[in-house]
Formats: structure tokens, C-alpha cells, sequence
């Protein structure tokens, strides 16, 4: 469980592939719990679905997504190539001077 930094609001976080034990909990309840969690969040009613288009924008928030990313085909040819820019942000008050 994380605070996010700016709404304050509690999330869920790193259970989403890789976490295999809950601290202070027995490992079969732990295990139990962490795929029930997991049933939950991936509902169809939580699914947010973007297909990005040349010229177009995503944005999300990192600490209030789960994140799966659908196959894409690499090519290096002309008109098939992916090309992105990521950018990150701060909005943490008084983090960047």
C-alpha cells in the first residue's frame, strides 16, 4: 500500500506480477490474498483502453495504473517505425527548486 503523493488517496502497489509473499503474513494466505487482488483490479470495469495515433497525447498516472501493454510490431521501415517521447513529471511542492 502506497500514499499517492499528491491526493493522499491509498493505492494498491507492486502486486501486479512480480510480488510472492506479503510481509508478516503466512505465505499460502498471502498468496491467496495477492491473486484475489489481482482478480479484482483486472475487472473489465476497471479497464481504460487508448490506441495512440500519430500527433496524439496519453497521459495517466503512474500511481493509479496498473499497466499492460499490448504487442506491438517493430519495424525500422518507413511509415511502420514507432517512434515516442516519454516525459516525466514532478508535483511534489517544494521537491524541484
Amino acid at each position: 500500500m502506497i500514499t499517492h503523493p499528491v491526493t493522499n488517496a491509498k493505492a494498491l502497489y507492486g502486486f501486479s506480477g512480480t510480488a510472492s509473499g506479503i510481509v508478516g503474513m503466512d505465505e499460502v494466505q498471502a498468496i491467496d490474498l495477492l491473486l484475489e487482488l489481482k482478480q479484482h483490479v483486472l475487472q473489465p470495469r476497471f479497464m481504460q483502453r487508448a490506441a495512440a495515433r500519430q500527433g496524439q497525447i496519453l497521459l495517466w498516472d503512474n500511481y493509479s495504473v496498473i499497466h499492460c501493454a499490448t504487442p506491438t510490431r517493430y519495424s525500422a521501415a518507413d511509415g511502420e517505425r514507432r517512434f515516442l517521447y516519454r516525459v516525466s513529471t514532478n508535483t511534489l511542492p517544494g521537491v524541484c527548486a
